[in-house]
């Protein structure tokens, strides 16, 4: 029987262009040294992101030896386009050591009231908890929109849950409550993200 991961990259392989088919041959895990410092990180690091990264590390601009690799492979919710990181992209995200209150917060946002007023926060989202913390694994096309794994959330979220970012207009929601329910939220959908982007290609 074959995992969620693989079932999930079979899927979406079926979806890829010619160009996209012939980048992700040159796409490999990443190495075990990468890894072992991806789980010291983050120790709560879902099994399913491990194994993901293990047969593909990253595809976001992804160098492999000499061969380019710039494919779509995930998606928010909304199906707008991202792009897997690396471990080594992934682990450079801690460097951006900043609350989500503290990147809104200027002379008309003071308190959380006042940011919920510019920003759709989700209540199971720590605005009050260093992005550092979570585990950002994708970005979308135009780098405006990420996907988070939150071992943070409030009393009302859970460990693990997964966070959509988008700017204009910006939003910080909980599309899925762990990285294996959000792959099956994107395989029950069909892949429609994929679809959609080949109708415009």
């Amino acid at each position: 029987m074959m995992s969620l991961v693989t079932t999930y990259l079979k899927g979406v392989q079926k979806h890829f262009s010619t160009r996209e088919k012939e980048q992700f041959c040159f796409v490999h895990g990443a190495t075990p040294d990468d890894i072992e410092e991806l789980k010291t990180t983050y120790p709560l690091c879902p099994d399913s992101v491990i194994e993901f990264l293990s047969i593909v590390d990253g595809t976001n601009g992804r160098i492999y030896n000499k061969d380019y690799v710039d494919i779509t492979v995930l998606a928010d919710l909304e199906q707008y386009p991202h792009s897997l990181l690396s471990v080594q992209e992934i682990l450079k995200e801690r460097d951006y050591d900043e609350t989500t209150f503290k990147r809104y917060m200027d002379d008309t946002v003071t308190t959380e009231d006042s940011l919920k007023d510019f920003v759709d926060i989700d209540p199971k989202v720590d605005v009050n908890i260093s992005l550092k913390h979570a585990l950002c694994f994708s970005v979308g096309i135009n780098g405006s929109a990420c996907l988070y794994i939150d071992f943070n959330p409030t009393q009302e979220g859970k460990i693990g849950q997964i966070i959509s970012y988008e700017h204009d207009p910006d939003l910080h929601i909980v599309i899925a409550d762990n990285f294996d329910e959000y792959l099956q939220l994107l395989i029950n959908q069909d892949f429609s993200f994929m679809t959609e982007k080949d109708d415009d290609e």
